[in-house]
């Protein structure tokens, strides 16, 4: 069996949208109240991008996350644009209690 990450996470889904295609991942550690960080939750959404098969390409939008991030900026502070297939798509990240969400988001339809 393969071991998908140092973490033990639950990630919960939402898919929202008419006019915007979204979905939500809400990561959350089990090791208790403890915040393992946005490295640790973004290690968590590697492996998820891994079997994505979703227009939204998450890998993408993870790629720029990061990259904003290498640049020494807060990537918390508000949605980042990237280019998926078809169009450009947006990925925003947010501090939640005992862990983060992630929002990826393209449209409108």
């Amino acid at each position: 069996m393969k071991k998908l990450s140092t973490y033990r996470a639950d990630v919960e889904i939402e898919h929202t949208g008419c006019e915007y295609y979204t979905l939500i991942y809400n990561v959350s550690f089990c090791d208790g109240v403890e915040d393992k960080g946005i490295d640790a939750a973004i290690a968590e959404m590697k492996e998820i991008a891994q079997a994505d098969i979703s227009p939204l390409q998450l890998q993408r939008g993870l790629d720029s996350l990061l990259a904003v991030k290498d640049r020494g900026e807060d990537i918390t502070a508000g949605e980042h644009i990237y280019i998926n297939r078809d169009m450009p798509a947006v990925v925003s990240v947010s501090k939640r209690e005992g862990g983060y969400r992630f929002t990826f988001k393209m449209g409108p339809l």
